[in-house]
């Protein structure tokens, strides 16, 4: 898929503004995912439809990163807008609450957002970081490929299960993928707490 078939996927073109293309995708998302299917068939369509938007979201995104200045200029603009009632703006995805590391070197880290809200959320901030490599929306698991220094790739995987009080918990680990040593795994953890906490625009559910 192009450039181009990935933007008709999503419905969006070269100059919609990206916030409004982070809603289009968590709205596609959401209305064609498996787990609301009637049957086995419709499971089965859904499960190619959402690959497809989970492809091209990620190809828009790789483009939209390879033009720094514009990604840059997008989050402070972002960052700057505060959730009010006169805009109706929220937050989607949700923070981080209290990073707790794991016994093997894995962090644990509490959302507050349902499960698979917190897995899309997810998947938006792996895919700025990397490449995504590997989904599996029924288990919630997701893995990046994030290349910190040239030559020296590292696996970034993450597995969701359902909290207390409707959060959800995520289980983020690395590894090396070569002789050198892992990417920063707490550098990597702040950063994606970074891009959660980002204001994003309200989504209709629909």
């Amino acid at each position: 898929m192009d450039l181009a078939a990935a933007r008709v996927v999503l419905g969006v073109t070269a100059v919609t503004p990206w916030p409004e293309v982070r809603a289009v995708y968590l709205q596609l998302m959401r209305r064609h995912h498996p787990d609301i299917a009637s049957d086995l068939a419709d499971a089965g369509l859904r499960t190619v439809r959402t690959a497809q938007i989970t492809e091209a979201f990620s190809i828009i995104v790789e483009a939209q990163t390879a033009a720094p200045e514009s990604v840059a200029s997008s989050a402070r603009d972002s960052q700057r807008r505060e959730p009010t009632a006169a805009t109706g703006d929220s937050y989607l995805g949700a923070s981080f609450r209290h990073p707790t590391i794991a016994v093997d070197g894995a962090r644990e880290v509490l959302l507050d957002a349902p499960a698979m809200d917190a897995f899309i959320a997810l998947h938006e901030a792996f895919s700025i970081l990397g490449a995504v490599s590997y989904i599996d929306r029924l288990s919630l698991v997701l893995e990046a490929i994030v290349v910190p220094v040239p030559g020296q790739a590292t696996s970034l995987l993450t597995w969701l299960d359902p909290a207390p009080n409707g959060a959800t918990a995520a289980t983020i680990c690395v590894e090396s993928l070569g002789g050198h040593a892992p990417a920063d795994i707490d550098a990597l953890v702040d950063r994606i707490a970074e891009l959660l906490a980002a204001p994003r625009p309200p989504v209709d559910g629909d």
